[in-house]
């Protein structure tokens, strides 16, 4: 819809772009065909996931809400 193209709108999406090529969790979660690392079935076992939780304990929590 073109009204919803105001400024604000238009770089969310760049970004959201520019985030979905360059990273890694998220070219894993697409390859995967989830949303985000908590619709993960592989979570629990994850490197990558598992060093970003150890270092912040509440991103597993918010992943899986």
């Amino acid at each position: 819809h073109i009204a919803d193209l105001t400024v604000k709108n238009v770089m969310h999406i760049v970004r959201r772009l520019a985030m979905t090529r360059h990273c890694g969790i998220r070219q894993c979660a697409l390859k995967k065909e989830v949303t985000t690392c908590g619709e993960c079935s592989e979570l629990n076992h994850c490197k990558t996931a598992g060093a970003i939780i150890a270092n912040n304990p509440d991103v597993l929590h918010h992943l899986k809400e």
